[in-house]
């Protein structure tokens, strides 16, 4: 309604315009409903178009309907506009000598034919327009899906692996030093009470991931004792960046059982985090065994 009414007050203007510079034959006080109620007609054909491209689109696979039923909108916005002109002539004065009702077809032909094709191709664009919208929001949705899943799965993954591994170490000292086997699960169960309040999360800050992580490494000082140095370097204004939960876990785990745990002599391991550009940049480091000569790189 308000695209229809600015077109009718810019064609008033025109007219104006026009008869001022003697361009135009004044048409006396008719200017104003004529045009008003030639714009506002439109809206509802327009309303009409645009519900007719979105259930029945001329590229879809009912193409045939589809060019049948505009064309029966073409025919209804023809004989319907000057069927409504006849009727209002000596309501409204369109024309000041009333033409045979063939003549007023004819010239509803030359009048709207053009307004029609402009009409269908614009909601016909709109509904392209907003067809790739919707399938660009569904691609997004199920990328962010996809990403939740292997996070859920990266998570489902190491939960169990470290369970096992830290059982283990609580059994091989529970005869030997149930102190501290009583300490480990002391911090077994803090370990795990933090893993369910973050099970919803898939990122936490590297702050968080941190204080996560500190269980897990007081349960292998236990372990090791004085064979194990951990050290931390984070760069204060990256402790706030998101990182996927039990991101960290699993790379020191490795180091420390990989690296450190066959040998007999004291070991260190170094996570340090920094900004690189607009990426945060993670390295866990060791100082242990290294890679077997010929081992998979990587």
């Amino acid at each position: 309604m308000a695209w229809w009414l600015t077109d009718a007050l810019v064609g008033i203007s025109q007219m104006r315009l026009l008869q001022d510079i003697g361009e135009l034959e004044a048409h006396g006080g008719s200017m104003w409903p004529m045009t008003l109620t030639s714009a506002l007609l439109w809206v509802p054909f327009t309303v009409l178009c645009l519900r007719l491209s979105e259930r029945v689109p001329l590229w879809g696979e009912r193409r045939g309907l589809a060019v049948v039923l505009n064309l029966g909108l073409l025919a209804l916005i023809v004989v319907g506009r000057a069927a409504f002109v006849l009727l209002t002539q000596d309501l409204i004065g369109w024309y000041s000598r009333m033409p045979e009702p063939g003549s007023v077809l004819v010239q509803s032909v030359a009048n709207n034919v053009l307004v029609w094709l402009v009409l269908t191709a614009g909601a016909h664009a709109l509904g392209l327009a907003r067809r790739a919208h919707v399938r660009q929001r569904r691609a997004d949705q199920l990328q962010a899906q996809l990403a939740e899943a292997r996070l859920q799965g990266l998570a489902a993954q190491l939960r169990p692996h470290f369970l096992f591994n830290a059982l283990n170490a609580v059994a091989s000292l529970v005869h030997t030093d149930p102190d501290r086997a009583e300490r480990m699960l002391a911090r077994l169960g803090d370990l795990l009470r933090r893993s369910l309040e973050a099970d919803a999360r898939q990122e936490v800050t590297l702050r968080e991931e941190q204080e996560a992580l500190a269980p897990y490494l007081d349960i292998e000082r236990t372990r090791f004792g004085p064979r194990l140095e951990v050290e931390w370097h984070l760069s204060p204004d990256v402790l706030e960046a998101r990182v996927p939960h039990l991101a960290l876990q699993p790379l020191v785990e490795n180091a420390i059982r990989h690296g450190l745990a066959p040998r007999a002599e004291p070991g260190r391991v170094c996570i340090s985090a920094e900004r690189d550009g607009d990426a945060l940049r993670v390295r866990v480091q060791d100082d242990g065994m290294g890679l077997p000569a010929g081992g998979p790189p990587g």
